[in-house]
């Protein structure tokens, strides 16, 4: 079970990653405006400009993997944000 879930876990990280920048670029857009309520998109908006300040200062510092522990609940957030986003707009089209 372990052995498995850290496969599972190396092959997802990247496309959550991306997932997560992609998704805290988009909640700045005007569209992202009504598809979340005010408090939704004050905590969304929140959550990027850390994840934003955080990688900003680790390109700039040291990138060391350690430090991005703290910051896996919000990658992950994000990430779940992004497709339930991109989810409930696919639902809606049909």
């Amino acid at each position: 079970v372990f052995a498995f879930n850290h496969w599972l876990m190396k092959c997802l990280n990247a496309p959550l990653a991306i997932l997560a920048v992609v998704t805290s670029v988009f909640i700045w857009l005007p569209k992202a405006r009504s598809m979340l309520s005010d408090s939704e998109l004050i905590a969304a908006r929140f959550i990027s400009l850390v994840m934003i300040y955080f990688i900003l200062v680790h390109v700039v510092g040291t990138p060391l993997p350690r430090y991005s522990i703290p910051l896996r609940p919000f990658t992950f957030g994000m990430a779940l944000l992004g497709a339930s986003l991109a989810l409930k707009k696919v639902m809606n089209k049909e």
